[in-house]
C-alpha cells in the first residue's frame, strides 16, 4: 500500500555542504540550466521536492564522489523513488513518487546527505495494462498517484470513456467497451491512455481487444462457432499459448443415422491454419504409416475361416497336453502337425506347428510364452469376464476350450485372431507368430489382445437383438482399439499399475517388464479410426473419467467396451441396435455427453497434459504424454507450430504436414481428430481455419480450443 507522509522540510532549498545545487527542472521537456561547480559551497544538507517523474535536480561534484540512496519511502512498492542509472552521473532524476535520501561521499569531505521528495501537484497515471475482464469489455488497470482522486468517466482509451469498478489511492480499475469485430487482421491494436484532471506519462498505450477475439484463462477451452473458424483472432494475452484441436464428423453424423460404415471415400482430409496475411500450404498427398517405438508393439491381423478350419470347430473333445493333431496349412492346402504344449486352467491351449524353428529358439520363446499364458489366465481373464462376457469362448463346443496355434510366418502379424462361422455361430482361434524374439511381456500383450476379440464375439453373439442377420460388425476404432485397450490394462495389472496411476512411462520403453505398456502411451498419435492404441487411448480417457466419477475400474471397462462395440448409437450393418456408447455415458457420467467434443477433449488432454491444472484436461493413466510442454518425443506429437507474427514450424518430422510463412496444413485420417499448437505470446494473432475432402470443402468440422500457458 502507498504511504503519504507529510513534508517535515520547507520547500526552500537548504545550502548544501561542498556541493552545490545547480538546477531543478523537468529533464527533456525544457530547458535545464547548464552545470558549474561553486568554489566555496556553504556547509550544511539540502532538501529537493520534485514534482513530476523525469524531472532532475543536478549536483556539481568533485573528482570520485559516490551518490548512495540509504532510506527510501516509495508509494508504488515496486517503483523506486529516483533513477538509479542517473545516480552515478550527479543527477537525482525523479522517478515515482515518494522521498528518498541519498548520502553524498568525496574524497577528503565528511559524508552529507539529500533528502529528495518526489511529489506531484496532481494526480498522476504511471502505467496501465489489460487484465482478464467480462466479455465485451477490457480491464485496464492503472497505477499511480493519487488515483482516488480521478473518477472513473474521466479517464478514456482511444477516447472512449471508461467505468470505474475498484481501486484506491495508488490503483484504479476501469471498464472500457470492446471494439466492434472489425476485419480478419493480426497483431494487437493499442490506444493511448487520456484522464481528465490528471498526468499521463508521455504515449502510454495499451492493447485492446475486439468483441470477437478470444480472452481464456489458463486452462480454459471452448468449442468454436462458425464466426470463430471463419477468423480466429486471440485477444493480446502476454504469454499465452494455446493447442487448437480438429474433427472430421462425418462418421458420428452417418453413425446417428444408422450404421457408421468402415470407411468413406476419400479416406483422408485436409486441414489448415493459416495468420491472416499468410496462404496456406498444401499438405503432404500421402498419410504415413504409424510411427512405433517398438517391434514389440501389437499389430494383429483378424482372419474369417472356412473349411480348412472344420477340424478345429468341429472338434468333439478337450485337447491334451501332448497331444499331437493334424490340421490343414492355415496358409495353404497342406497338412501340418500340431503339438498341444500346455492346457492352462482347463481352457486354454498352446499348440505349437511342428517342423519351425521359432526366433531365438523353440524353447526360449516357449518359455516366455509359458510366462505370458499364465498371466494371461490370472490376470485377463477376471477383466474379460468383467468387461465383456462372464461365458469363456471355445473354439468348438465339444472341447469347451480356446485354441491358441503358434507358428512361423516371417513377415507376418505377431498375433490373428480367426473367426469361423458355424451354423449361424462364430467360433475363434488365434495365431502367434513365433518369427519375432519378442519378450514376455509383448507376448502377454499380443495374446491378451487376440483373447479379448473372441470375448468380443461372444458379447455381439449374447447382445444380438432379435431379427439380426448377424451378431454384429464393428468398426476398427471400436474392435481393434477396444482389444489393444482392454490388452494394456491386463499387461498393467500384472504389475499393479491402477488405471488412473498417472504412470511414468517414458523411463520404462527399454524396460523388457514394463516396455509393453509403456508403448501404449509412446504409439498413440491420434489416427482414432484406424484402432489400435489411438482408438485404445480415447476409450481408456473415457474409462479414467468415469473412474474418477466413482465407478471402479471394471465397471468403466465394462461400460466403455461394451459401448464401443455397440457403437456410438447402437446400430450394426446387420440391422441390430444396441444401447450404444452414445447412450451408456450420458446414463453413466454426463447427460449432455456428446461424442465430438469427448474425441476433442481426448486430444487436448493428449496435448497439454499436465501442463495445467484442469482436471478434465489430463491423461490420467500417464505422466507427462503433453508434447508441447518437455516431455519424450515420442507419441502424439504435434503436427504444426504456428507462430503469431512469425512462421510456423512442423512439429513432427514424418507427419502428412506442410507450412509456409505462418501457416500449416495437415491430411489426416477420415474421421479422426489431430491439433496445431499456437504460440501467441500476446501478438494477438488472427487465423483462417479451413477443411477439405476429396477437394471440396468439407462441412461441419469440429474446433475446440485451449489456452494451456
Amino acid at each position: 500500500m502507498p504511504v503519504r507522509t507529510p513534508d517535515p522540510f520547507p520547500s526552500s532549498l537548504r545550502p548544501l555542504g561542498v556541493w552545490a545545487l545547480l538546477t531543478a527542472g523537468a529533464c527533456g521537456t525544457g530547458p535545464t540550466a547548464p552545470e558549474a561547480s561553486s568554489p566555496h559551497p556553504p556547509a550544511g544538507t539540502v532538501t529537493v521536492t520534485l514534482t513530476h517523474p523525469g524531472d532532475t535536480a543536478s549536483l556539481a561534484l568533485g573528482a570520485g564522489a559516490v551518490l548512495t540512496v540509504t532510506g527510501e519511502t516509495r508509494y508504488l512498492h515496486d517503483l523506486p523513488v529516483l533513477d538509479p542509472a542517473r545516480l552515478a552521473s550527479g543527477r537525482l532524476r525523479a522517478g515515482t513518487p515518494g522521498t528518498a535520501t541519498v548520502r553524498v561521499d568525496a574524497p577528503g569531505r565528511a559524508p552529507e546527505q539529500v533528502t529528495v521528495h518526489v511529489r506531484p501537484a496532481r494526480p498522476l497515471v504511471l502505467s496501465a495494462s489489460v487484465a482478464f475482464g467480462v466479455a465485451g469489455e477490457d480491464t485496464v488497470l492503472l497505477r499511480g498517484y493519487r488515483l482516488s482522486d480521478v473518477e472513473g468517466s474521466a479517464v478514456a482509451v482511444g477516447g472512449t470513456p471508461g467505468r470505474r469498478v475498484g481501486g484506491d489511492s495508488a490503483t484504479l480499475r476501469v471498464l472500457v467497451p470492446a471494439l466492434a469485430d472489425g476485419a480478419c487482421t493480426s497483431g494487437a491494436l493499442r490506444q493511448e491512455v487520456s484522464a481528465q484532471g490528471a498526468d499521463v506519462v508521455p504515449e502510454l498505450t495499451v492493447p485492446r481487444t475486439r468483441r470477437g477475439d478470444l480472452r481464456l484463462r489458463v486452462g480454459q477451452a471452448v468449442r468454436l462457432g462458425a464466426g470463430e473458424i471463419a477468423c480466429l483472432r486471440f485477444a493480446p494475452l502476454p504469454g499465452a499459448r494455446y493447442a487448437l484441436a480438429f474433427l472430421d464428423t462425418r462418421k458420428l453424423r452417418e453413425a446417428e443415422a444408422g450404421f457408421e460404415g468402415y470407411a468413406p471415400t476419400p479416406l483422408h482430409y485436409e486441414v489448415s491454419v493459416a495468420e491472416a496475411g499468410s496462404a496456406a500450404p498444401l499438405a503432404a498427398s500421402t498419410l504415413q504409416a504409424p510411427r512405433t517405438a517398438s517391434s514389440d508393439v501389437v499389430r494383429a491381423g483378424t482372419a474369417a475361416g472356412g473349411s480348412t478350419h472344420a477340424a478345429l470347430v468341429q472338434r468333439t473333445l478337450p485337447w491334451r497336453e501332448g497331444e499331437r493333431f493334424p490340421l490343414q496349412d492355415p496358409d495353404g492346402s497342406g497338412t501340418v502337425t500340431a503339438r498341444v504344449v500346455r492346457v492352462y486352467g482347463g481352457h486354454l491351449v498352446l499348440a505349437v506347428e511342428e517342423g519351425e524353428e521359432a526366433a531365438g529358439g523353440t524353447g526360449s520363446w516357449l518359455a516366455r510364452a509359458d510366462t505370458a499364458f499364465a498371466q494371461a489366465v490370472e490376470s485377463g481373464y477376471p477383466l474379460l469376464r468383467a468387461a465383456l462376457s462372464p461365458s469363456l469362448p471355445v473354439t468348438s463346443p465339444g472341447s469347451g476350450q480356446l485354441l491358441v496355434l503358434a507358428r512361423r510366418t516371417p513377415g507376418g502379424h505377431l498375433g490373428t485372431s480367426v473367426t469361423v462361422s458355424v451354423d449361424g455361430r462364430k467360433r475363434s482361434y488365434a495365431l502367434l507368430n513365433t518369427a519375432y524374439e519378442t519378450t514376455a511381456a509383448g507376448l502377454l500383450k499380443t495374446l491378451a489382445h487376440e483373447l479379448a476379440h473372441a470375448w468380443q464375439e461372444e458379447y455381439a453373439r449374447e447382445t444380438r437383438p432379435a431379427g439380426a442377420t448377424g451378431s454384429g460388425a464393428a468398426t476398427a476404432w471400436s474392435t481393434e482399439g477396444n482389444a489393444e485397450l482392454l490388452a494394456s490394462v491386463i499387461a498393467a495389472r500384472v504389475h499393479r499399475i491402477a488405471l488412473t496411476g498417472n504412470w511414468e512411462w517414458a523411463g520404462r520403453l527399454g524396460d523388457t517388464r514394463y516396455g509393453a505398456y509403456a508403448l501404449f502411451a509412446a504409439n498413440t498419435r491420434g489416427d482414432f479410426t484406424q484402432g489400435y492404441e489411438s482408438g485404445a487411448s480415447f476409450q481408456l480417457d473415457l474409462a479414467t473419467r468415469l473412474v474418477r466419477s466413482g465407478k471402479s475400474e471394471d465397471e468403466a471397462l465394462a461400460t466403455v467396451s461394451r459401448g464401443a462395440l455397440d457403437g456410438w448409437y447402437g446400430y450394426d450393418a446387420h440391422g441390430g441396435k444396441r444401447e450404444g456408447l452414445v447412450a451408456r455415458m450420458r446414463r453413466s457420467l454426463d447427460a449432455g455427453w456428446e461424442p465430438a467434443d469427448a474425441l476433442l477433449r481426448w486430444t487436448l488432454s493428449q496435448a497439454v497434459d499436465d501442463l495445467t491444472a484442469d482436471p478434465e484436461f489430463q491423461n490420467h493413466a500417464f505422466r507427462r504424454v503433453s508434447t508441447a510442454g518437455d516431455a519424450p518425443a515420442m507419441g502424439w506429437i504435434p503436427p504444426v507450430v504456428l507462430r503469431s507474427g512469425d512462421r510456423a514450424v512442423r512439429g513432427d518430422p514424418a507427419g502428412p504436414t506442410a507450412v509456409a510463412g505462418n501457416a500449416g496444413s495437415i491430411r489426416w485420417r477420415y474421421g479422426s481428430p489431430n491439433y496445431f499448437l499456437v504460440e501467441d505470446g500476446g501478438f494477438g494473432g488472427a487465423y483462417r481455419l479451413g477443411a477439405s475432402g476429396g477437394g471440396a470443402p468439407l462441412p461441419g468440422m469440429a474446433w475446440m480450443v485451449i489456452r494451456y500457458q
